[in-house]
């Protein structure tokens, strides 16, 4: 009995010391440094996509509409507010005003498109010292840059025919070649039908058509001429009756003549 209240109470110290010991704190986790960007002023591109803050103009769904009063207004002025920026400034030059969106305070950023004539880093610094005003144009503006990027045209994502588009955005001749797209089969059209013969050689009238295509006055002048038979063997042999009436005329006939 006594063994077994030594024991709890030993076990019952053992947990009172843990208790009363210190955890050692956890590691605290370093802070992330976030990765160097490239300031605005040392930019090195030909084309730039920048956005800067009207800092007295409120975002409204207006400005989200590119056919609305509202937002081709600003766009215009906008637009003249940057070209006064750059004004004398030799390598510019495009630009575009490409949108509208809302600034966390509720304000309108721009959205811009600036083209230069060649790489340099030193194509920001106009629109830079500009914005340190706090004005670009007849608007307030912020005095920073809330953004500056090269713009980069995206690699086109289909070929030209012939090449599938597995082979973009390379499209090079040996992927072309190797997945090429069978040409369309051409399509022979049939031969036309052969011309109609041509119609059966004929006399001219009164010779009868049996005479062709001699057509020989010797023909034409025969006993082709007198009956609906065609030719003579074809007609019928006279009556036994008719061939007597026709002897004993051409006897007269050849009486008459010997008389004269």
């Amino acid at each position: 009995m006594k063994g077994a209240v030594y024991t709890l109470c030993f076990a019952l110290c053992i947990a009172l010391v843990y208790s009363q010991t210190k955890a050692k704190p956890t590691a605290k986790p370093k802070p992330t440094t976030p990765k160097p960007t490239v300031a605005p002023a040392a930019l090195k591109c030909r084309v730039y996509n920048v956005t800067v803050k009207i800092t007295n103009q409120t975002h409204t769904d207006d400005l989200v509409n590119p056919y609305s009063a509202d937002y081709n207004k600003l766009k215009l002025e906008m637009e003249a507010g940057v070209f006064q920026a750059f004004d004398g400034y030799g390598p510019f030059r495009a630009l575009k005003v490409n949108s509208f969106s809302k600034a966390a305070d509720g304000k309108t950023n721009v959205e811009i498109y600036l083209e230069m004539k060649s790489n340099s880093t030193a194509h920001l610094g106009n629109l830079i010292a500009q914005l340190a005003k706090g004005k670009l144009g007849a608007y307030p503006a912020g005095k920073k840059l809330v953004y500056a990027g090269c713009y980069y045209v995206p690699p086109i994502q289909v070929c030209s025919y012939g090449c599938p588009t597995i082979c973009a955005p390379s499209c090079s001749t040996t992927c072309c070649n190797q997945y090429a797209i069978p040409a369309p089969p051409v399509v022979v059209p049939a031969p036309p039908p052969p011309p109609p013969p041509p119609p059966p050689p004929s006399c001219p009238a009164p010779c009868h058509p049996a005479c062709a295509p001699s057509c020989t006055p010797a023909c034409c002048n025969t006993g082709y001429l007198a009956g609906p038979y065609g030719k003579r063997e074809h007609a019928p042999k006279p009556k036994k009756e008719d061939m007597k009436k026709l002897k004993k005329h051409l006897l007269k006939k050849h009486h008459k003549s010997n008389k004269h």
